[in-house]
Formats: structure tokens, C-alpha cells, sequence
């Protein structure tokens, strides 16, 4: 069994092979670039360095699939670089039928195929960046199978807490659990007690018939299932790791930056991207 299981979900909304791209442009959502597809999977590769690791690349195939962005993919299946590669066609069913939240389902198909003792999964739009003697993986191991959290998921300038020493009683820090980054132990996400939760009907009647300001779509799931003071938020630490997402993207930054250092990176982005914005959000500043 592999040690961790590492499920990136990406797309070919319109706009994936333009030079630019930015959150939100052409039709809404976060930033999509033929670059998540590659450079960011190696990417996760380097973040996991020194752990045995199993990639997942799911894809969410809206438009054509340029066939030269194929023939990389397949290279790096050969490469053993991609264990398990989906291209899931566009369609809004799931299980036979209708349902709004299908582009949740896609999360959901994703991390069924992890075969590892744990989970980490990604947006395509995410990337990850650590020291060499970061132990922040060994950290978030140690989290979960203390089961003192259920579910580690990345920190944000508009989540209530950051770490541990942060939480409240009462507070709903559990809410707030994203699908850009969390880890947990594989055992945890049961797909069909999870498929029922996507049901309004069994999620109004989980919560007791009592009132919910939060819809059941994969994160609100996710910190549902993990419970109140179960979802941890790592303290940034930007001096040792990064966990971020772009808002705006120029393509080839990703390849750019394979094998710098972790300063080089850090700089990078603090200094060519103008930091870290909420939430977790990264701008190149270039057009």
C-alpha cells in the first residue's frame, strides 16, 4: 500500500492554453491553465519528496483536449509519474440522474481510486512548496492518526483559526474545510455515506431538521463528517512551507520553478507575485 495518495482535480474550462489566466475569467470558478495539468502534478511530486506517494489526476473535460497536453500526459504515465488518469466527459448526472452538485461528484469519483493510507488532495489551481527539513507531512500524519483531527485542511486569511492553540468552543471552525487542499486518513471518506449527504432531504434530516445557513456541496461535507473541533488549519509558517492558490497565472511560471529552492520559490512569490492574499490566493504581476 502506498503511503499517501495524492488526488488533483483539474479541467479544460475555456481559456486553459492562453498565456494568461486568472479566477473567475470566461466562466467562473477558479484558474485554469494547461500547466495544472503538468507542471503542477510534478509539482505535488517534489512537495511529497522522501514519502511513497500514488498520483491521481482526474480530469474534467469540458472542451477538446489538445493533443500535444495528451501526449505529455502519456509520458508521464510511462514515467510512473501518474498512477491513475481519468478524463471524465462534462455532463451534470451522477448515479443515473440530475444533480446540482455535480462538479462535487467529480471530487468524490477522484479520491475513490486513492489506494493509500492517507489523502491529499489538491484543486488543479493549487500549489505546494516546502523547506527540506520541513516536517510539516510528518505533522499533518501525526494529526490524523492521533485522531485529534479528522481533517487538516490549508490555511486562509478568512478561516476563523490557525492552529490548534486558535480554536474555540462554538465557533464553527468545521465549516470551513476546502477542496484547494486537505488531507486526511483514507478510511475516513466513505463514498457512499458521503454520495448520501449530496441528497437535501438526508442532509436536512443529518442536522436533525434543525436550520443550516451552509449547502451540502464537498467542503461543508467534509467538515460535517469530521465534527466540531475536528479540522485543523496548520499555522502559516511561510518561512518553512506554502500552500496557495493562483488567482492569476502567467503559463510556464510552474516549470519556471521545478528545482529552485525553497528561498528562490519564496521570493518568487513575495516578491514577483506580491505575496500570499486571501484566501491563499497568489497574483503574478505581470500581463
Amino acid at each position: 500500500m502506498k503511503q499517501i495518495s495524492v488526488v488533483i482535480n483539474v479541467d479544460t474550462r475555456p481559456g486553459y492554453l492562453n498565456k494568461r489566466v486568472m479566477c473567475g475569467m470566461l466562466t467562473g470558478g477558479g484558474a485554469r491553465s494547461v500547466d495544472f495539468m503538468t507542471d503542477n502534478v510534478l509539482n505535488k511530486i517534489e512537495f511529497f519528496r522522501g514519502h511513497d506517494v500514488e498520483i491521481t489526476l482526474y480530469l474534467h473535460r469540458v472542451t477538446p483536449i489538445e493533443p500535444g497536453v495528451m501526449m505529455q500526459l502519456h509520458a508521464m504515465i510511462e514515467a510512473g509519474q501518474i498512477h491513475n488518469f481519468v478524463v471524465n466527459s462534462d455532463t451534470q448526472q451522477f448515479m443515473g440522474k440530475p444533480i446540482r452538485q455535480w462538479h462535487d461528484t467529480m471530487y468524490l469519483n477522484a479520491i475513490n481510486l486513492a489506494r493509500g493510507k492517507y489523502v491529499a488532495h489538491f484543486d488543479g489551481d493549487t500549489s505546494a512548496y516546502r523547506q527540506d527539513d520541513c516536517d510539516i507531512i510528518e505533522r499533518m500524519i501525526n494529526w490524523v492518526d492521533s485522531d485529534q483531527y479528522r481533517v487538516i485542511s490549508y490555511p486562509s486569511y478568512y478561516s476563523p483559526h490557525e492552529g490548534p492553540d486558535q480554536l474555540k468552543p462554538g465557533d464553527p471552525e468545521y465549516l470551513w474545510a476546502s477542496t484547494r487542499f486537505f488531507f486526511c486518513k483514507r478510511d475516513f471518506l466513505n463514498y457512499n455515506h458521503f454520495a448520501q449527504h449530496f441528497d437535501d432531504n438526508y442532509w436536512i434530516r443529518a442536522h436533525e431538521g434543525k436550520p443550516h445557513r451552509y449547502p451540502n456541496v464537498t467542503e461543508q461535507i467534509l467538515g460535517f463528517l469530521a465534527g466540531p473541533g475536528k479540522v485543523l488549519y496548520p499555522p502559516k509558517d511561510l518561512s518553512q512551507f506554502m500552500i496557495f492558490s493562483w488567482h492569476t497565472y502567467l503559463r510556464g511560471i510552474l516549470g519556471d520553478l521545478h528545482g529552485k529552492s525553497y528561498k528562490e520559490v519564496h521570493d518568487f512569490i513575495m516578491e514577483e507575485c506580491g505575496g500570499i492574499g486571501g484566501a491563499c490566493d497568489v497574483n503574478h504581476k505581470v500581463a
